[in-house]
């Protein structure tokens, strides 16, 4: 916040006081576990490893990090105020006016525009201020332009999220505007991880493994943080 500054005649130090507030920001935690399996005669074939399993289940404990993440950023949306938030069809000018607030409130002159790279190929200023070829040649690279009247524009990685249903992990229709170099999402990593390796004593002689550990994900609210999310599909 921008405290007031009082104007006084001289000799009077009668001001009234504003105090500052040092705001909490709590990551409640949970246990994430995941557990994979795979049976004996396929490790003595050599089909399936103990590596192989340590690594689809880190690679499947990063991925839901991931999502939540993702699912924090799509839901801090509705925490905003009216001067941090837009929707509908993109409009240029409503993404300068939003980047405008996003800098005032954090008193900083570079802020960022990250999306994925179908929410940044949105982004299209072209009737205002036209396009180089250079410009060009970086949408047809990238899948878009990269900059938007002087602030860069950077891509979020898009997953699936767990399951067979090939969801997308990441939302397509929106953007965030932070700060250069903030992070509006809190990812809490509360004491080690449980492993847990079985490869005898089983009746079925099935070998498995687990890891299991507590994680919090949290995205920053007006609160805590002052930046804007531009939704296409609100």
């Amino acid at each position: 916040s921008v405290y007031e500054v009082a104007t006084t005649s001289r000799g009077n130090s009668d001001v009234s006081r504003q105090r500052i507030i040092d705001k909490n920001f709590t990551v409640p935690t949970a246990r994430k576990a995941i557990k994979l399996y795979d049976e004996f005669d396929r490790f003595m074939a050599g089909k399936i490893t103990i590596d192989r399993l340590v690594e689809k289940a880190n690679t499947a404990m990063s991925a839901h990090v991931g999502e939540l993440i993702a699912t924090a950023i799509n839901g801090s949306y509705s925490s905003l105020t009216t001067n941090y938030k837009a929707n509908g069809a993109f409009d240029a000018d409503t993404l300068v006016t939003l980047i405008a607030h996003v800098k005032a409130a954090n008193n900083v002159s570079e802020v960022e525009i990250w999306g994925t790279d179908i929410s940044l190929s949105n982004v299209d200023d072209a009737t205002a201020a036209g396009y180089s070829d250079a410009s060009k040649d970086t949408f047809n690279n990238l899948g878009y332009f990269g900059v938007f009247r002087g602030t860069n524009m950077y891509e979020m990685p898009q997953a699936y999220s767990a399951g067979e249903g090939q969801t997308f992990a990441t939302a397509n229709d929106f953007l965030v505007i932070v700060p250069a170099g903030q992070k509006i999402v809190k990812v809490i990593f509360e004491g080690d991880a449980k492993v847990d390796l079985t490869t005898a004593g089983r009746n079925d002689e099935q070998m498995e493994f687990s890891v299991a550990r507590r994680v919090g994900v949290a995205a920053l609210t007006a609160d805590e943080g002052r930046y804007g999310i531009y939704d296409f599909g609100a």
